[in-house]
């Protein structure tokens, strides 16, 4: 019998090529099925961009502006988000809300001081 994707000999009972690693009867086996690919909604999304804006935030916003929009994002991304998605949500919330804390209390001192 031979491999009908390279060709290769086959013997009695092979499942799948020893060559090219194809399934020999054709159908899928549990070996073989791949899982399906899971797709991202936009509520995961937006749950990224939290968590990725408020991170940012600690290098480039000295206003705290960039930490309220990483807040937001990430509140209305955790609302819909699965998995590791919401995970990074729940993360761009707590750093978004430290780094807008830190700014208000920078700004505290700051107009303390003048």
């Amino acid at each position: 019998m031979k491999c009908s994707a390279c060709g290769a000999d086959l013997k009695e009972g092979d499942t799948f090529c020893p060559v090219c690693g194809k399934p020999v009867n054709g159908p899928a086996t549990a070996g073989n099925v791949q899982a399906p690919v899971e797709e991202k909604t936009a509520k995961d999304k937006l749950g990224l961009a939290g968590f990725i804006v408020a991170f940012c935030s600690w290098l480039i916003d000295p206003l705290a502006l960039a930490s309220l929009t990483a807040i937001i994002l990430s509140i209305v991304g955790v609302t819909g988000a699965k998995g590791k998605y919401k995970t990074f949500a729940i993360i761009g919330i707590c750093a978004g809300a430290l780094e807008f804390v830190l700014q208000v209390i920078r700004l505290v001192n700051l107009f303390s001081q003048m």
